[in-house]
Parts: C-alpha cells; structure tokens; sequence
C-alpha cells in the first residue's frame, strides 16, 4: 500500500532498459519515415536524438531527396521480424544542419501512439509518468521533460539505443562519462548530443576531438556510477573501475579493452536543451562482445510474450 501511494504521489518514469547487445546484433526494428506524396523512405540508419527539451530528433536526407519535409510527418516503427507497426510518432519539422553527406532534418515529436502494451497498461503507466514528469521540479531534474514528450521517446527508444563511454581532454582537464544519444546517420557523419550544462562540453568545442568506447555489459553498475561525471569539470581517470589508456590517435581516454571509435568535430549546433556535435570518424578499433543498450520497457515486455526475450541486465 505504501509503495501504490508513493507512485501515486511522486509518479514513475516510463523505464529504459538496461540490455546486452552484441556487436553485430541487428536492431528487432525499423524505422520509416512517412510524408504525404511520397513513399515510406526506410531511415533506420539514418536517425538520431538531438535535444530532450523540447525532444527533437534527427533524420539523414540524402542530397538525391533535397525536398526535406516541410509539413507534418511520421515516424513509423515496425518490427523487423514480421512488419507488424509498433507504434508511431508524429513530427514536425523545425530545421536542418547540414551533414558531409545529405542533410539531417531535425523534427520536434507532437504526439504518438505505443502498441506494445495494451491499451489499461499504457493508461497506467502514462499517468505515473504525466505525475513523474509534474514532480520534476520538486526532485531537482533540471531537465525537466514533458509528459507528452517521455511517451514520444519511449516509443523512439523501441529502438536499442547503445551505451558508450565518451572519452574527452583539453589543457589537463580530462572525462570520461557514459551516454547513449549518439548515433551514425553516414558513413561520414557521426553525432552526440551532449546536455547543455555539461562542462564537457568545454573540452569537446575546444580540442575538437572525441573518443569513445562500447559500454561493457559485465561492468553495468561501474558504468552508471560514471553518470555523475557529467556535472564534473575534470575527472582522475587514473582511479577508475576500469582499465583506461590513451587512445592511439588522439590520446583521449578510451577503455583498454574492447571496441573504440575517435572523432573530430566537424561543427557544433545548439538545439533546445542539448549540444549538437557533428563529428567525422577517424577510426575504429576493437571489438566488445556484449554491449550496455537501453530499450524501452514495454517493448520489452511486448518481445517476451513472443518468445524473443532480450538479454537484460540489472
């Protein structure tokens, strides 16, 4: 009873999960992206997160389709396995950055629709999360997303949504904090969204450089206690549950062990609450067997009654 009053009260997020995905694991869904007039153009490798206040995501436009959506549109997510529509998210467009190939089209999400859980399911769950999203204040979140907004990115995030550790130094500053909005939309073009706040972001404008390594499966609970890095301006790397070195390009820190991307930043864009950074790959070494993603709870859920559990964590 005590517990039924305190969700009542406080409200509870709508859950991403913690899963275990290999290194050449194909996501269970895809994504397209619907417009009136033109055919469902299949965006699954071409689509990022950009901002979480308002939530705004990214979709890659070749140069060959330069006509960028200028009214409103949809995302449609299907599951790869049967084609069955999993849900959808309405969009609207509010912009475009420029890519080395095509253009990324940003998009606010309006609303959404979620068949992953039955219709008394997603009404409880909606309501704790509308009481989550109205106590954000009182908690201290300073991010602070909407109601509407945390049922468009739990829809978004039916897609697994891959964990790294982002390895960033600058004039003896030096961080090392795990993130999963990242996202390649190109062969060339490779992108974070960094929240405003973050005093990394200082060392990533300024060194215009940036490591990354695959999140560890095994190492889940080291990997989140490095959340808090975010709100630190430099970091002893050299204390850390892991094995650290510099990377072999830029000597940015990296994990010793597994797969390791490194970056230069090509531009920086300041979109609602996050920061922007369209990077090149420079290169790519290792490999990590089972990677830290997150995906949504009810997605989940909606696999498990159809005997293709994910490998959880936690």
């Amino acid at each position: 009873m005590k517990r039924l009053a305190s969700a009542l009260w406080h409200g509870k997020g709508l859950r991403h999960l913690p899963i275990a995905v290999g290194a050449d694991d194909a996501p269970p869904v895809r994504l397209e992206l619907e417009r009136a007039g033109h055919a469902p153009l299949d965006v699954s490798a071409a689509h990022v997160p950009v901002s979480m206040r308002p939530l705004v995501l990214g979709v890659r436009l070749d140069d060959a389709r330069r006509d960028a959506p200028t009214a409103r549109c949809t995302l449609a997510v299907r599951d790869a396995a049967s084609g069955a529509r999993l849900g959808e998210i309405t969009l609207d467009p509010v912009g475009e950055v420029p890519l080395a190939a095509g253009t990324l089209s940003l998009f606010r999400t309006v609303a959404c629709r979620n068949a992953t859980a039955p219709a008394h399911v997603r009404r409880w769950r909606y309501a704790l999360a509308w009481r989550h999203a109205v106590r954000a204040p009182a908690r201290g979140d300073g991010l602070c997303m909407s109601a509407a907004d945390l049922r468009c990115l739990n829809v978004y995030y039916t897609w697994p949504r891959r964990v790294f550790l982002v390895g960033a130094a600058f004039e003896g500053r030096t961080n090392l904090f795990p993130m999963d909005l990242v996202g390649r939309v190109s062969p060339d073009d490779f992108t974070l969204a960094l929240r405003a706040t973050s005093p990394a972001i200082e060392l990533m404008e300024r060194s215009r450089v940036i490591a990354m390594s695959a999140a560890p499966a095994e190492h889940l609970t080291e990997v989140y206690a490095l959340g808090v890095h975010h709100r630190k301006p430099t970091v002893d790397t050299s204390t850390l549950p892991f094995d650290v070195r510099a990377s072999a390009l830029h000597g940015l820190p990296v994990l010793a062990q597994g797969f390791t991307r490194e970056l230069t930043v090509r531009a920086v864009h300041r979109v609602g609450s996050h920061v922007l950074f369209v990077c090149r790959v420079d290169a790519e070494r290792g490999r990590t067997t089972r990677q830290i993603a997150h995906v949504s709870q009810m997605y989940a859920e909606w696999l498990a009654k159809r005997g293709r559990a994910l490998d959880r964590l936690g």
